[in-house]
């Protein structure tokens, strides 16, 4: 993709699968009012090698599939996915959930 595609395509690129990326599934919620977010990480799982085992690991802990998955590069928190579907975060989602899952 080049960078005339708009910010969602470019971010789609940035998550594409690379080699080393880990996968760990979570639940976390935001909630509060425009400008005045508050992020939570309120359960991970086990970091993964791949989305399939991601998925299982959190379909046997959680008993259901209400959960995403965190693709992480680098120790970063790089997208979000539910089953197979990227989930469009901001860049700050994203760094809170880093923050949630690592401190």
């Amino acid at each position: 993709m080049s960078d005339t595609h708009d910010g969602r395509a470019m971010k789609v690129r940035l998550w594409k699968h690379h080699k080393n990326d880990n996968y760990v599934p979570l639940c976390w919620f935001l909630q509060g009012e425009p400008g005045c977010y508050s992020n939570e990480v309120v359960w991970a799982g086990r970091i993964m090698a791949s989305r399939g085992a991601a998925m299982a690991h959190g379909l046997k802990e959680r008993g259901d599939d209400d959960f995403n998955i965190a693709v992480l590069r680098n120790g970063l928190v790089v997208a979000m996915l539910w089953d197979n579907e990227w989930v469009d975060y901001d860049d700050e989602s994203l760094e809170a959930i880093t923050k949630g899952l690592f401190g």
